[in-house]
């Protein structure tokens, strides 16, 4: 029978009376989110990993195709570099021709003259003008893609 104490009584033998510190809540969601921030960085660390072995198999691609297209690519630049030596061949030989009709008294030039320059001058003058080729012709004898003797256009 009870007198209605019996379940305080209860109670305070047991030390329900005396509430516990508040336990903290569950810890799922922050080893959840642990989880998640461990796996960003591993994907991160993936990510880079596989952009540098494409680039590398970018880099091989290359090398393989240069090596295919080699011959065919240095006989398109000797042809390039033959043209402009051509270039400044006739840039010489019009301004020779031009300076024997001044010498001889001419007094009237030709219309065409006054390109020499700009179309690259002559081979032996250096001009803002031919530096970009000369440089470029430079590098094809450098390379072998054509000879000195070439140059004797």
């Amino acid at each position: 029978m009870s007198d209605g104490y019996s379940e305080v009584d209860h109670d305070l033998i047991n030390g329900a009376r005396f509430g516990g510190a508040a336990m903290p809540p569950s810890n799922a969601n922050n080893i959840e989110l642990h989880f998640k921030l461990r796996r960003r960085e591993q994907l991160r660390l993936t990510m880079s990993e596989a952009e540098k072995q494409c680039l590398d198999a970018q880099v091989a691609l290359s090398a393989e195709l240069l090596s295919v297209y080699d011959n065919e690519i240095r006989s398109l630049h000797r042809e390039r570099a033959i043209a402009l030596l051509k270039v400044f061949a006739c840039n010489r030989d019009i301004e020779a021709l031009r300076r024997r009709i001044l010498e001889s008294g001419g007094i009237i030039s030709h219309q065409l003259n006054g390109h020499t320059t700009r179309l690259g001058g002559m081979i032996e003058d250096v001009t803002k003008w031919n530096a970009a080729q000369k440089v470029y012709i430079d590098a094809c004898i450098k390379l072998g893609v054509m000879q000195d003797e070439d140059l004797t256009l």
